[in-house]
């Protein structure tokens, strides 16, 4: 099986589960239920039912366990999924991507909206010489669920492919988990790319001349007409984190071990300085404070890793010397790296400095 390197470590359990939106799920079990049958057994054990409220989200837990069981065969699901979605059985992102003037247009619509169908992960997108990368960041505590990164990355590799041919040149796809190799020989023939698992980050990467090839079914009043339509929804959820999209901006770019910058973020988010500022405004929250929490996530996840000396930590964690780090860990959980290391696996602080 093809492997990327990368560290995985486990991430901190959040207060309330995060979830995939009723929004994608139902049309998703409609696809399966056209298939096999059984869609309204499947529903139930959703919960999401006819009944069911459009702002519900199914916690990732259950999402996993419900697919999980429905798959079955040498075809994976999201595949099997896709095979029996025509044009728009995929609603809102259906709609949109064929509204769009072209396929950057349709990622900046699907990123900013994206919140309406996962609270799991944000969709980014990061262009660096002349290739575009496309990524799920995954919030800290969610539960992943791989299925739903298969149908998405496949679902876009589709439709582009259906609207611009052979303009769409995919190079590659990465995802995180693992899958039988019958499963990774099917992907491979669906991406007509080379295909690795195990990675450090579920990412698709494409010539960046793609995203400026004209979609021969672009309606700008449709869609206009979509993306204020989903963001007064997206606006209306009740959503307890309404940050999360700045907390994974922070999280994605920590890895450049320096101080970030309000308008760096604001740029990786696709708005403005002033935007954003009025955001955090609204939520009585600081950049910086944004940033320590994300430090403080990174150190409480790295730490778990034995491998790495405190010393290696800080350095990830971009501060400017050991000493640093230990005051600032101290002041977030009570206790120094070295107690809290030793309290995870039952014994004395014998951690590497």
């Amino acid at each position: 099986m093809s492997k990327v390197s990368g560290s995985k470590t486990r991430e901190q359990a959040l207060p309330s589960p995060r979830g995939i939106s009723v929004v994608i799920l139902r049309p998703i079990i409609e696809c399966l239920g056209r298939t096999r049958g059984g869609g309204t057994r499947m529903s139930e054990a959703l919960g999401i039912a006819s009944a069911a409220p459009a702002d519900l989200f199914v916690p990732g837990t259950r999402v996993n366990a419900v697919l999980g069981h429905a798959t079955a065969g040498a075809i994976p699901l999201a595949l099997e999924v896709l095979a029996a979605a025509p044009i728009g059985a995929l609603g809102l992102f259906d709609y949109l991507m064929a509204a769009s003037k072209n396929l950057e247009e349709a990622l900046d619509g699907f990123r900013r909206l994206y919140g309406l169908l996962t609270q799991v992960v944000t969709l980014r997108v990061d262009r660096d010489r002349g290739t575009v990368r496309i990524g799920h960041d995954a919030h800290v505590g969610a539960t992943r669920v791989p299925f739903m990164s298969e149908l998405a990355f496949a679902a876009l590799h589709d439709r582009t492919r259906r609207a611009i041919g052979d303009d769409w040149p995919l190079r590659a796809v990465r995802f995180t988990h693992s899958v039988p190799p019958e499963a990774e020989r099917a992907f491979r023939v669906h991406f007509g790319c080379d295909v690795a698992f195990e990675a450090s980050r579920d990412e698709m990467t494409v010539d960046a001349r793609a995203l400026s090839v004209p979609f021969p079914t672009a309606d700008p009043v449709t869609a206009s007409f979509l993306r204020e339509r989903a963001e007064r929804f997206r606006v209306a959820l009740p959503n307890d984190d309404d940050l999360a999209d700045v907390r994974a901006a922070i999280s994605h770019a920590r890895g450049g071990r320096r101080p970030m910058k309000l308008s760096e973020v604001a740029r990786s988010l696709g708005t403005s300085s002033r935007s954003l500022q009025r955001r955090l405004h609204l939520r009585d929250t600081k950049l910086r404070d944004l940033i320590a929490a994300a430090q403080r996530e990174l150190a409480l996840r790295l730490i778990e890793n034995p491998m790495l000396s405190l010393g290696e930590i800080a350095y990830e964690l971009g501060f400017a010397d050991h000493a640093s780090f230990h005051r600032a860990f101290v002041r977030w959980t009570g206790e120094t790296p070295g107690d809290h290391r030793a309290s995870l696996i039952g014994g004395t602080a014998t951690s590497r400095p």
